[in-house]
């Protein structure tokens, strides 16, 4: 078919079969950028604290400071380092308690200590440390009726984007109190206030 001026004419079908096959293609283009947009769940590190008693021949219950680190939707790398900051008691009495296997403590000054991570965190895993003292009780000297705030505090983190920052830091306090304990004397130690 050809009109007045020799142009070659479209048909209705020829029409009606261009757009029927476009219609799938519009339709996939347009799903296309919804499934581009979606990415990755946001990881987030989350820290956590508390206090842990241990009693100690019927005398007295220590405090320890522990700490927890959370590795939400993502894995954190080894190497990541955290800092463990105190107000009253001298960085250099404290050491690992318990999980020496996952972090390393490096005193860095007189209040403060880099806790570093050995192994790698997987995503929805976790690990917890406990801080005592470096005397033969491992319980930590605080004065008397002195509350001394332990706090462990995000510092470089790999493989996880940390994108809530508002759980990055957490605090535990201890209080002094003096006891007698056999073959050691006199102290004043931490217990949980």
């Amino acid at each position: 078919m050809t009109d007045e001026l020799g142009q070659k004419k479209i048909s209705r079908r020829t029409v009606a079969k261009g757009a029927a096959w476009s219609v799938p293609v519009v339709a996939v283009a347009a799903a296309a950028p919804a499934h581009a947009a979606s990415g990755p769940t946001a990881g987030d590190v989350m820290v956590s604290a508390s206090c842990v008693g241990v009693n100690v021949l019927d005398l007295i219950t220590l405090g320890y400071p522990q700490f927890t680190i959370n590795a939400v939707n993502q894995g954190i790398d080894a190497g990541s380092t955290f800092t463990l900051s105190n107000d009253k008691v001298a960085g250099a009495g404290l050491k690992l308690l318990t999980g020496s296997d996952d972090v390393t403590l490096t005193i860095i000054d007189g209040s403060s200590a880099t806790v570093k991570l050995t192994n790698a965190v997987p995503a929805g895993g976790s690990v917890t440390f406990e801080v005592g003292g470096s005397g033969s009780h491992d319980g930590i000297a605080v004065a008397a009726n002195v509350l001394a705030t332990f706090e462990l505090a995000v510092d470089h983190i790999s493989g996880n984007d940390n994108t809530n920052t508002t759980d990055d830091s957490a605090t535990v306090g201890l209080t002094g109190v003096g006891v007698t304990l056999p073959l050691v004397g006199s102290v004043t130690l931490g217990v949980c206030a």
